[in-house]
């Protein structure tokens, strides 16, 4: 018999300077920016969608363009003063975004303000957030964890389907970056 699956999950609030991480060195600036999701791609890079919610859109195409490892960039939302970002980057772009893509690692919440990026992700078991931070202490990635907290997940299918959670606290927790409700 399968040993039961791990009910709890680890909710993780981390920051890290932007300059400490080569893609927060790319999106640096006068800028209020959120990160939307973060898409794997076969070949091992990754392609994040970013709202750019405060600052220059022109200036933040023209940085984000002009780094050398950027393939592409897309505009793909409008909305008032609120613009919706494709960005493709070449797969060694930088070891954070390669460890979120490695690790059993859910963007809840990114955001950049002040030259800080702060992130909320939550890690299907304790294991994952150490292995996380252990992928970016072998990249020389300073982080500081500002909490940790562990939930009891009420689900035992996929994290992000919002039709099987039966707890509403957690509906607001899910659903942010990775996960959306529909």
């Amino acid at each position: 018999m399968d040993a039961e699956p791990d009910r709890y999950s680890t909710i993780a609030e981390i920051s890290i300077e932007a300059d400490d991480i080569e893609f927060g060195r790319v999106l640096s600036g006068d800028f209020e920016l959120e990160l939307e999701r973060i898409i794997p791609m076969g070949s091992g890079g990754v392609i994040p969608l970013i709202w750019l919610n405060k600052g220059d859109p022109d200036a933040f195409e023209t940085k984000v363009r002009e780094y050398e490892g950027t393939e592409e960039i897309r505009q793909l939302v409008a909305v008032d003063d609120q613009f919706l970002y494709q960005v493709e980057w070449t797969s060694d772009m930088n070891g954070f975004l390669t460890a979120l893509q490695e690790s059993d690692v859910y963007v809840l919440e990114g955001e950049y303000e002040d030259d800080v990026w702060e992130f909320r992700l939550r890690f299907m078991a304790r294991e994952d957030l150490v292995e996380f931070t252990e992928r970016l202490t072998a990249n020389l990635i300073p982080v500081r964890l500002k909490e940790s907290t562990t939930q009891v997940r009420p689900w035992h299918h996929h994290p992000c389907r919002n039709d099987r959670v039966k707890q509403s606290n957690e509906r607001t927790e899910l659903g942010t970056l990775r996960c959306r409700a529909r």
